[in-house]
C-alpha cells in the first residue's frame, strides 16, 4: 500500500465508524469521499435514493460541473428530477471532484461535528501531501514570474497561455504565509465570484479575513499563522469556483516525483526544441535521445549541442549541425525523459544555479551550499552570427556534446567536442546545475560505472533524478552523447512501472570504439512518492527513450 492510499483510508476510516450510510457509500476505502460518493450515485436508483433519505440522510452538496458549481438537495419535490440531471451529468462524465470545503459543508448535514474535525485533519495531510494522487486539477498558486525563454535564436514568437478564473499566489515570511487571491475574468461579460464560505484548518487568520458575500472585484490580501504541528489549509468557496490552499513553514515530509516521456518531430527547419510540462511540475533531470520512431536509435546524424532547463516546467535541445530531411519512411525524433518534482503549492525550493564561460570547451556548475544537486545541463550559444537553421545546414557545426554527468554530489560538469568549435568564431558555453534546497532527512548520492553505458540504482532507497554520460577518448568530428533514463519495469503496481532502474547512455563516434562512463545521481527522503509516469501516446512499447524491462 503506498504513503497516500494509507492516508485516504484513515480519513475513510473516521467517517465509517459513524456507520450508517457511509458505510454503503464508501466501498473503496482508498479512494476520495468524492470518488465514492459519485460511484454509489452512478449504481443506485432514484428508490434507492429515496430510502435513505426517508431514514435521515440528507444527499445536499454542491458539486462542479464542467468547472460551474452546481447545487443538489435531495430533499425536495423535484429531487427525482435532480437525481436524474445528476446522472446525466456523470454519464457525461462533467463532474468534477468537489473541494475540500464543499465536501465538510456536506459532512456536517450527517456526522457530528467531532467525526467532521477529525477527519478535517487527516484530510488536511492528503491535500498537502497526495494532490497530484487524488485532485490532479487542484489549481495551485500562480507563478507569475514563470516566463518563456525570450532567447530563442529562432526567432520563433513567444505564445503566453492565459489563465482565467480564480487564482491566487503565496510567500512566506518568517511565520507568517502572504496569499494573494484575486481573479481573472474570461471577457467583459463574466462577472466577478462571490465569497460564500471561508474557513481555515491548523492555523489562523492574522488580516484580511473575507467575509461570506464578499466580492473578489480586485486582488485580496490575507495573512495567515500556522498554529498547529500538522498540516494548515485555507479553504475558500466562492459562487464561480473553490480554492483549497495549503500554507506552511514546517519542515516537508513528502517528496513526489513524476516522470514524463515526450517524443518531438525533428526537421530541417527548427534547431530548437522545447517540452513545457503542466503548472506545478519542477524539472530536476532531463535525458535525451534522437532516432528514427519506433525506437530505432544512433542513425540519425545531427547532433545535439545544448539541453538544459530552460525554466523550472520547460526542458530546451539545440543543435548546430545539419539536419536531414524526414522520408516517408524515417520520421526523425526526438525523445525527452524528464524526471520532476510535483510541487504546485511551491513547498520545495527548486532553484536552476548556472555559470558562462566564454570560448572555452568545458567548466563544472555547482548550486549554493545550501542545496543539494539534483541535476544539470548544457547549453552552447554562437555569438557574433545570426544563426537561422538555414545557416546552420549550411555550416554544420559538429561541436558535439562528450561529456555531461554529476561528476560528484555537489559538481556537474560538461564538456564540448573541440574539433569544430574554431569554426564558430566565438561563442558561450553555460553549465546549469539543478539544486534542491536541503530540508529535513534529504540527501543525494552519485553513482559511476566505469567502461560502460549504463548504471543501475534499484536499491529503492535512492531514487533516480538525474544522471549523463562521459566519453572518454574523442578524436572523431562526429562524437557526440546522448543520455536519456533506462529501463522501466513492466510488472507491479503503477509505482513499481513509474520508477527509472537507472541512466543510461548513447555514445556515437564514426566506426570507432567507445570508451564512456555513465554517472546517476539519486536522491533519498524519509518519504518519497513515485507517481504514475506520463507519457506521449504514440510512444510504444520498446521504444522511446529506454528499452523497457
Amino acid at each position: 500500500m503506498s504513503y497516500c492510499q494509507g492516508l485516504m483510508e484513515e480519513c475513510n476510516k473516521i467517517l465509517t465508524q459513524s456507520n450508517g450510510i457511509m458505510n454503503r457509500i464508501i466501498r473503496n476505502e482508498s479512494e476520495t469521499l468524492h470518488t465514492n460518493l459519485i460511484s454509489w450515485f452512478e449504481q443506485s436508483s432514484y428508490e434507492d435514493v429515496k430510502k435513505e433519505t426517508e431514514k435521515g440522510f440528507k444527499f445536499k452538496f454542491t458539486i462542479p460541473i464542467k468547472g460551474i458549481p452546481v447545487p443538489f438537495d435531495f430533499g425536495g419535490s423535484d429531487s427525482e428530477e435532480k437525481f436524474n440531471e445528476l446522472k446525466g451529468h456523470i454519464s457525461r462524465k462533467e463532474v468534477q471532484e468537489m473541494s475540500m470545503s464543499r465536501t465538510v459543508e456536506f459532512l456536517q448535514e450527517n456526522i457530528s461535528p467531532d467525526i467532521v474535525r477529525a477527519w478535517e485533519q487527516t484530510m488536511a495531510r492528503v491535500l498537502t501531501h497526495c494532490s497530484a494522487v487524488f485532485f490532479p486539477d487542484n489549481p495551485g498558486p500562480n507563478d507569475r514570474t514563470d516566463q518563456p525563454d525570450r532567447n530563442d535564436p529562432t526567432g520563433s514568437p513567444v505564445v503566453v497561455k492565459p489563465i482565467y478564473g480564480l487564482q491566487y499566489t503565496m510567500t512566506n515570511e518568517g511565520d507568517l504565509t502572504t496569499i494573494k487571491v484575486y481573479y481573472l475574468p474570461t471577457g467583459a461579460n463574466d462577472s466577478y465570484p462571490t465569497v460564500e464560505s471561508f474557513r481555515i484548518i491548523g492555523g489562523e487568520v492574522i488580516s484580511g479575513q473575507l467575509e461570506v458575500g464578499k466580492v473578489i472585484s480586485d486582488e485580496k490580501t490575507i495573512t495567515v499563522r500556522q498554529v498547529s504541528n500538522g498540516d494548515a489549509i485555507l479553504l475558500i468557496a466562492t459562487d464561480k469556483q473553490d480554492l483549497d490552499i495549503h500554507f506552511t513553514t514546517n519542515v516537508l515530509d513528502a517528496l513526489f516525483l513524476r516522470v514524463f516521456i515526450h517524443a518531438l518531430d525533428i526537421t530541417p527547419y527548427s534547431h530548437v526544441y522545447k517540452k513545457e510540462l503542466p503548472k506545478g511540475y519542477k524539472i530536476i533531470g532531463g535525458g535525451y535521445n534522437i532516432g528514427f520512431g519506433r525506437g530505432q536509435f544512433g542513425q540519425t546524424s545531427c547532433i545535439p549541442t545544448s539541453s538544459y532547463p530552460s525554466s523550472r516546467n520547460t526542458w530546451t535541445v539545440k543543435f548546430s549541425s545539419k539536419i536531414d530531411e524526414n522520408t516517408s519512411d524515417h520520421k526523425q525524433r526526438l525523445y525527452l525523459s524528464l524526471i520532476t518534482v510535483y510541487d504546485p503549492h511551491d513547498q520545495w525550493d527548486i532553484k536552476i544555479f548556472n555559470k558562462t564561460v566564454r570560448r572555452e570547451d568545458g567548466l563544472t556548475c555547482s548550486p549554493e551550499p545550501d542545496y543539494l544537486l539534483v541535476g544539470g545541463g548544457v547549453e552552447l550559444k554562437i555569438i557574433g552570427g545570426e544563426y537561422s537553421s538555414e545557416q546552420l545546414n549550411k555550416e554544420d557545426y559538429r561541436t558535439g556534446l562528450i561529456a555531461n554527468f554529476p561528476k560528484d554530489q555537489s559538481t556537474w560538469e560538461i564538456k564540448l567536442n573541440g574539433t569544430d568549435l574554431e569554426r564558430l568564431g566565438s561563442w558561450d558555453l553555460t553549465g546549469y546545475c539543478i539544486g534542491i534546497k536541503k530540508n529535513g532527512s534529504i540527501e543525494n548520492y552519485v553513482k559511476k560505472q566505469e567502461h560502460s553505458t549504463q548504471v543501475n540504482l534499484t536499491d529503492r532507497i535512492f531514487f533516480p533524478s538525474a544522471g549523463g554520460v562521459e566519453i572518454n577518448n574523442s578524436e572523431d568530428r562526429n562524437t557526440y552523447i546522448m543520455t536519456s533514463i533506462t529501463a522501466l519495469n513492466t510488472n507491479g503496481t503503477p509505482t513499481d512501472t513509474s520508477i527509472p532502474l537507472g541512466w543510461v547512455g548513447f555514445p556515437k563516434m564514426g566506426n570507432t570504439a567507445i570508451d564512456t562512463s555513465v554517472s546517476i545521481i539519486g536522491v533519498r527522503h524519509s518519504d518519497i512518492e513515485v507517481l504514475p509516469m506520463i507519457n506521449d501516446p504514440d510512444i510504444p512499447v520498446g521504444g522511446g527513450p529506454m528499452p523497457i524491462r
